[in-house]
């Protein structure tokens, strides 16, 4: 087999295998969890969330001396928000959650 040859089955093979991954990842994301077959990983991560703590803190309607405080170039929110104080439910209603995924992994052969 030559190298133009080579290169053109590699292509072809690369993306049945793209392909293949792509249905993989689709069925594992429902699943929530890491799944582990042969020497296959398929590593299951929730994403990583985060708090508008813009939001929030305007929501709490700080003192603009507080807000001043903390206020640089750019107001840190998170201080803002942590210095008049926030429960559970009102950090919830500003949270955003990351987006899950899914990576495939091989493990070396023995």
């Amino acid at each position: 087999m030559n190298l133009s040859e080579k290169m053109e089955r590699w292509g072809k093979l690369r993306a049945e295998l793209d392909a293949l991954e792509v249905e993989i990842q689709s069925e594992v994301l429902p699943l929530g969890k890491t799944q582990d077959v042969g020497r296959v990983t398929a590593a299951y991560s929730g994403g990583r969330g985060s708090y508008d703590y813009q939001a929030m803190g305007l929501a709490l309607q700080p003192g603009a001396d507080l807000v001043h405080r903390y206020s640089k170039m750019v107001t840190d929110w998170r201080k803002v928000c942590d210095a008049v104080g926030v429960d559970d439910d009102v950090r919830r209603r500003y949270y955003k959650a990351g987006t899950p995924s899914v990576s495939l992994k091989l493990k070396p052969a023995d």
